[in-house]
């Protein structure tokens, strides 16, 4: 029974594949829309003008906002299950999954408040996605003993995420565009959120009497699935 919400947690992790169809619909329907300069806040963004020193016009800011909602609903909801059901041992395990929830949360006040209406709160939800959603897949993704290759995206896009997040928070994207700093934090986290769901709903699909991946310590498995 338990690994039945296990599996509604990886799938809802794994969802989260929304998220760069919306975006990536939504930048070529947008005339002016640049990937590498333009920031992804400015396809939710409500208006059509100058704003923060470019132009900025969503062809669909509606449908990134709501997005970004679904995004964060889909993220929490599944780490909650998480939480419940897979039952680590260690708490360190355990914050990891509490702070991808923080991390939605952060997702949830991006969609809510767009860049242009609620800038200050906006920018704080993006700021606490980021940090938490970065310290969070370090916890969770070197922390339980997953595949191979799943661990070496782990640190792969822990580096990328935390180059592009000293970017943004020191000003100093001169040399690469704000929007590309932006899309390596943003990117690199939910693609990895999305591997590892796909990850734990295989193995649970593929094989149902397969244990989950244990966390990485020697006591013997304690997780009541």
């Amino acid at each position: 029974m338990h690994k039945r919400y296990i599996l509604i947690a990886a799938l809802l992790w794994a969802a989260s594949v929304q998220y760069f169809v919306v975006q990536i619909s939504i930048a070529v329907a947008s005339r002016h829309y640049n990937f590498i300069s333009d920031a992804i806040s400015d396809l939710g963004n409500t208006g059509c003008g100058r704003f923060d020193g470019h132009y900025v016009c969503s062809a669909y800011p509606w449908l990134m906002n709501d997005s970004l909602i679904a995004l964060g609903a889909s993220v929490l909801a599944g780490a909650l299950l998480f939480l419940a059901f897979y039952r680590p041992y260690r708490l360190r395990t355990r914050l990891g999954f509490v702070l991808m929830g923080v991390a939605s949360i952060g997702i949830i006040m991006v969609g809510l408040f767009p860049e242009n209406l609620a800038p200050t709160i906006h920018n704080a939800g993006a700021d606490l996605g980021f940090l938490a959603g970065l310290m969070s897949i370090v916890i969770i993704g070197i922390g339980l003993k997953v595949t191979k290759w799943l661990h070496y995206y782990t640190i792969a896009a822990a580096l990328i995420a935390a180059t592009g997040l000293i970017l943004i928070t020191t000003h100093n994207e001169d040399w690469v565009a704000s929007g590309a700093a932006e899309r390596a934090v943003a990117s690199s986290e939910i693609i990895w959120l999305i591997l590892f769901g796909v990850y734990i709903a295989f193995r649970l699909l593929r094989r149902p009497t397969l244990e989950l991946p244990l966390e990485r310590k020697d006591e013997p498995n304690i997780f009541q699935i």
